[in-house]
């Protein structure tokens, strides 16, 4: 097949390396000069590396190997716990690209940056996949729906410290979003806020409230993106046209986590089951962690901090990371609290 791709992100670049690994032939189009502009986190969980053709240990893209996360509540401590079998890296993202798209090129792929593709001739490629992230016109310029389609805004920076471990994510929830700080190799790190929220000021206050009890200092301007934010699309085709990663949704609810799931759409978006592998692998996984969103924002402060330091730590990963309700056995006792009882059984037995 010819393949035209749009956006060299993680679903892009991902898409290109396979697709040409299987002899077809490919070419990609990127708007900007440098890859992974968008702000975001660096993390991926060990389950990502299933959908790239190297290890981890293969590649100088990586630079933290974290396995703990310490979780807070607007800056008060709740909770440590060790985040296996989800263990996972922060990457260098530009340079993780920069490392598939390479090997792509190798490959035989064309790759074309800074290139705004406005209009592309259908007619030319056999397959189109959208991989242009949130803004995704292309794909909705022809056609495919986007209804239910929503973003939320996430800030991202880089600072230094000497007070955050090398293999520990700190996270502080707040009621409609988290902050995070994420090592980022030796003394740096991460460091980013992400909400639904109509105010940025309020973000940037926030972040700067949870650098503080860790004395980050910033090395970088803060910069700002959107992500998509409650669920997949529910279609992935229009003719020939399919769409990956951001640009479908693919983003866990909860969480915020993308870079996964793109990586997944890029090595089948060319598949002609592709909607199929879709679907059994991580549709009903992310429109769970809509469920759970809505959950979250349906609790009260005193009902969040209740559900978190009753659940054992192994759980909360698994709800955080994976979408995974916990059993009724798991939160017999929060059932003793009549208001919380009844959101849970909403909760249980909602339709996806």
């Amino acid at each position: 097949m010819k393949i035209a791709i749009i956006g060299a992100g993680p679903s892009g670049v991902n898409a290109a390396y396979w697709a040409s690994y299987e002899g077809h032939d490919v070419e990609i189009f990127e708007m900007k000069e440098k890859l992974a502009t968008k702000p975001c986190g660096e993390a991926i969980f060990n389950e990502g590396f299933n959908y790239v053709h190297f290890k981890p240990n293969e590649t100088k893209s990586v630079l933290s190997y974290v396995e703990n996360v310490h979780v807070y509540y607007e800056d008060e401590f709740l909770l440590e716990a060790n985040t296996k079998p989800y263990y996972g890296y922060i990457v260098n993202k530009s340079n993780f690209l920069e490392e598939i798209l390479n090997d792509a090129i190798d490959n035989g792929v064309k790759f074309y940056k800074k290139r705004f593709v406005e209009v592309i001739d259908a007619n030319k490629y056999d397959l189109i996949i959208d991989a242009a992230g949130y803004i995704a016109f292309f794909a909705r310029r022809n056609g495919l729906s986007y209804n239910g389609y929503k973003l939320a805004p996430a800030i991202r920076g880089y600072g230094i410290s000497n007070d955050i471990r090398d293999d520990t994510l700190y996270i502080s929830l707040f009621k409609y979003g988290y902050a995070w700080i994420f090592p980022y190799g030796k003394n740096k790190c991460n460091v980013g806020i992400g909400g639904h929220v109509n105010s940025k000021l309020d973000l940037e206050n926030r972040l700067q409230k949870f650098l503080k009890k860790f004395n980050v200092k910033l090395t970088s301007k803060i910069e700002g993106a959107a992500f998509p934010a409650f669920g997949p699309l529910k279609r992935l085709r229009q003719n020939n046209i399919v769409v990956a990663g951001d640009s479908a949704g693919m983003v866990m609810p909860i969480s915020g986590e993308g870079i996964r799931f793109a990586l997944f759409a890029g090595k089948f978006a060319f598949k002609n089951d592709y909607e199929k592998i879709f679907k059994e692998r991580y549709y009903n996984k992310l429109t769970t962690g809509v469920r759970l969103l809505n959950f979250w924002f349906g609790m009260s402060k005193e009902e969040l901090i209740k559900a978190i330091n009753t659940l054992d730590p192994k759980t909360l990963v698994e709800i955080f990371i994976d979408a995974k309700i916990p059993s009724i056995l798991k939160m017999i006792k929060l059932f003793k609290d009549i208001n919380l009882s009844k959101k849970l059984i909403s909760l249980i037995t909602s339709n996806q």
